[in-house]
């Protein structure tokens, strides 16, 4: 079952926010210095992608 592409783009940007988030958490945590925010936003972007790419099919 297919699913559309702004069902899909939502779940890839939850899912994009939620890992950087994360993994900013754990830099923040490692090294006491979060990274720039710039950083975070180009980290979002290949996740988004592979998440919208990834996430095609429903259950």
């Amino acid at each position: 079952m297919s699913v559309s592409l702004a069902v899909r783009s939502v779940r890839a940007a939850v899912f994009a926010v939620l890992c950087v988030l994360l993994g900013a958490g754990g830099h923040a945590l490692a090294t006491g210095a979060a990274p720039p925010v710039g950083v975070q936003v180009t980290a979002f972007v290949p996740v988004f992608v592979g998440g919208c790419l990834l996430g095609g099919r429903e259950r």
